[in-house]
Order: structure tokens, then C-alpha cells, then sequence
């Protein structure tokens, strides 16, 4: 031990008056190692928490960028299946009113060639038995009374007047008012064996008359509290600017469609009716956190897509009152139209 002390303390050189053992030499070594390694550690994390904070950048726009892709891809599929929903309804529509034209042709043609019925009215069968009864009485005993009345003239004229010619006139015109008597009668019958025909005429029922700008979808008058179809112009959008949006009874907005160059026929909103009974409603959950319903034709296809909710349950309540509402809704308010 003390020859490893004397080694360590005795000095190995000397520089004027400064001498320099060996555990300075070791000293100074350590201290050289030290100051190169510890700034070269230093620099070495940092350059590594560098890499790691490009790298995670690098992640993170990569996520967003992958986010927004997929958002453009469910924004393209979503236009595609309104384009598609739109030339489905454009055709549905165009199908309906080419057999509305069909059905109108034929109504004209069969009401052109259909021969034209004069109504007849038939007598009751009392009436002509009275009438006929009436005439035979009438017929009968005129004969005789003129034939008499010649016989009796006749015979007056052959008779001698010196007797009583006072009594004589008298009995012959008691005879000629008797006979004015039989006539009547006869001629009255007559008359009357022919009552007054009435035609009957058919009630006419009052349908109430429907305003310029209300469509009905049936047959039934138009009912406000089962919601309703509304036509609207988006100034917005100049190329399409017609839309239809479904309203429930308080007049909150459940669905609106994409834009139409023209005014949506009946034939569309129909169309639309048909696809939320025979389709599926979906509850959807975006990236942000937000749900809304997606509602899809019986094929797959997305028709249309609804507003955001921030919970679950009030976009479930927004889908079944579009289901409600789209069928209960009976006509369409068309509020393009300015009375």
C-alpha cells in the first residue's frame, strides 16, 4: 500500500517548479474524458428528440392527411349516391308522367269513340195505364153523344112545335150542357193522365277548392299536422336552385334534398317516400365525435345524409321522426309561388 502511494504521489516530471505526479496525470484524463463526452451525450439526445418530434409530426400529417382523403372518398361516394338518387327519382318521374300522358291519351280516345247515350226516361207504368184508360173513355162515348145528338135533332125536327115548343127548348139545352158535361171529364183525365216528368238531378258535392301552391300526394285532404313537403329556391346555387325539404308539424327542417335545375315534380317527393318506407336509416359516428343518420335505398344506396348531433340519441330521434314524417306528409307546399 505505501509503494502505491509513493508511485501515485511521486512525481513523474516537472515543469519549472511545478511538479506533476501521476494521480494529477489520472486527473486530468478523466476531466479531458468528461468534457468530450458528456456535450457529445447531450447533443446526442437532443438529436434524438429532435428525430422523434419530426417523426411524430411526420405521423401526425400522414393521419391527417389520410383523414382528409377518406373524408374526400366519403364526400365523392356520398355526391355519387346523390347524383345517382337524382336520375333514379328523374327517371321515376319521367316514367310517371309518360303513363299519366299514356292514361290521358287513352281517356280521350275512349271518350271519342264511345257512342253517346241519350238518357231515356221511362214513364211509370200507372201513368200509362191511366193514360190509356183516360183516352179509351174519352173516344168511347164521344160517338154516341154526337150520334144522339144528331138523332135527337132530327127527331125534334120532325116532331110537331104546336105543343109546348117552351118545354121542348128547354129539354134540349139541358141535353147539350149534359153533353158538354161528358166531355169535360174525358178531357180532364186526359190531361191529367199525364203528370209533370221531373230528371233527377244528382247532388253535387263541394270539394273544397285546393290553393295555387299546395299539391296533394292522395286522395285525402291536406293535413298540416302529419308534416309536409316544402319546394324552396336556393339562391345560392343559380344552377340548381330548386330544392324540396321535408317539415314536421312544428316546422323544423327533417330532410332537404339536393339541388334540381327544374321545380321536384310529385313524381320525385314520391319517389322519396317510397325509398325512407323500403330503405334503411344508419346512425353514423364522424372523426370529430358528432352523429348524424345516413339514409340508404334498399339496393345499398346512400340517398341522403342528415344534420350533426353531438349525441347519439337526438340523431336516433331526428331518423325516426324522418321516417314518421315522410309518410304521414300528404302534400307539398310549393313556396316559390307568390299569390
Amino acid at each position: 500500500m505505501d509503494q502505491f502511494v509513493n508511485t501515485m504521489t511521486s512525481p513523474l516530471f516537472s515543469v519549472g517548479s511545478f511538479d506533476f505526479p501521476l494521480y494529477a496525470l489520472i486527473i486530468v484524463a478523466i476531466a479531458c474524458i468528461l468534457i468530450i463526452i458528456v456535450p457529445s451525450a447531450i447533443a446526442s439526445a437532443m438529436h434524438t428528440k429532435k428525430m422523434k418530434a419530426e417523426e411524430q409530426a411526420a405521423n401526425e400529417a400522414a393521419d391527417s392527411k389520410a383523414a382528409e382523403e377518406e373524408a374526400a372518398r366519403k364526400a365523392a361516394e356520398e355526391e355519387a349516391a346523390r347524383k345517382a338518387a337524382e336520375e333514379e327519382a328523374a327517371r321515376v318521374a319521367a316514367e310517371e308522367e309518360k303513363k299519366e300522358d299514356e292514361a290521358k291519351a287513352e281517356e280521350v280516345a275512349a271518350t271519342e269513340t264511345a257512342p253517346v247515350k241519350k238518357p231515356t226516361t221511362r214513364k211509370p207504368a200507372n201513368a200509362n195505364k191511366k193514360a190509356k184508360s183516360a183516352v179509351v173513355q174519352e173516344e168511347k162515348p164521344a160517338e154516341p153523344v154526337a150520334e144522339d145528338k144528331e138523332e135527337e135533332q132530327v127527331k125534334a125536327e120532325k116532331k110537331p112545335t104546336t105543343r109546348k115548343p117552351a118545354a121542348a127548348s128547354k129539354k134540349a139545352e139541358e141535353k147539350k150542357t149534359a153533353e158538354k158535361k161528358t166531355v169535360k171529364p174525358a178531357a180532364e183525365k186526359k190531361t191529367a193522365a199525364k203528370p209533370a216528368e221531373k230528371k233527377a238531378v244528382p247532388a253535387k258535392t263541394e270539394e273544397p277548392a285546393p290553393t295555387k301552391n299546395i299539391t296533394l300526394l292522395s286522395d285525402e285532404p291536406a293535413k298540416p299536422a302529419g308534416g309536409r313537403y316544402v319546394i324552396i329556391m336556393d339562391s345560392e346555387n343559380p344552377m340548381k336552385p330548386y330544392k324540396f325539404q321535408l317539415k314536421a308539424n312544428n316546422g323544423q327542417v327533417l330532410y332537404e334534398s339536393e339541388g334540381y335545375k327544374a321545380k321536384p315534380k310529385k313524381a320525385s317527393i314520391m319517389a322519396f317516400k317510397k325509398a325512407v318506407e323500403q330503405g334503411t336509416l344508419a346512425i353514423d359516428k364522424e372523426k370529430n365525435g358528432t352523429y348524424r343518420y345516413k339514409l340508404y335505398k334498399a339496393d345499398g344506396t346512400l340517398l341522403g345524409v342528415g344534420e350533426s348531433y353531438s349525441a347519439k340519441a337526438r340523431a336516433e330521434s331526428s331518423a325516426e321522426s324522418v321516417k314518421a314524417f315522410a309518410a304521414s306528409a300528404n302534400f307539398i307546399e310549393d313556396l316559390t309561388i307568390t299569390e
